[in-house]
């Protein structure tokens, strides 16, 4: 007999739109929206599409806004966004989002480099009442340029 069960299904999230192109030169609007309607057409069902971080820390994101409005929704296909700070959660909202993926960088560096907010200051009370999907997760965990300890990134997360 098995020691542990296995789940019954899994989700998985394309991300690629978001942060595949986060760490490229940056990619044409057009091409975003192009992308994103082909993946819309694979059959997954999640997506993060867009991030909604200032454009000085992540230049490919820039255009979040014109991509999110150009592309073609597939209905039943979830969509969602990655927001670093209030900032970025409240131009997700916004644009229509109903799935935000809320990040903490469990390293300074990383923080310091893509967020204004401070590591200590709470999420808005508005985003908690939210009618939203609202995820967290623990950011470069497993940085090679900073390396991070066990109970710093449950601190963080």
């Amino acid at each position: 007999m098995p020691s542990h069960t296995y789940p019954t299904s899994v989700s998985i999230r394309e991300v690629g739109p978001r942060d595949g192109l986060q760490n490229e030169e940056p990619v044409p609007t057009e091409a975003k929206i192009r992308l994103l309607d082909a993946l819309g057409e694979t059959g997954v069902r999640r997506i993060e599409a867009v991030s909604f971080v200032h454009p000085k820390a992540i230049p490919q994101m820039a255009d979040a806004d014109e991509v999110w409005a150009g592309i073609r929704r597939v209905p039943g296909l979830r969509y969602s966004a990655l927001v670093p700070n209030s900032r970025g959660a409240q131009r997700a909202l916004d644009a229509g989002f109903q799935e935000i993926e809320v990040v903490v960088s469990a390293s300074d560096t990383h923080f310091s480099a893509t967020s204004t907010r401070s590591r200590r200051s709470p999420w808005p009370p508005w985003l908690r009442r939210s009618a939203i999907r609202c995820y967290g997760r623990a950011s470069r965990v497993l940085s090679r340029r900073s390396p991070v300890g066990r109970n710093k990134v449950w601190c963080s997360a």
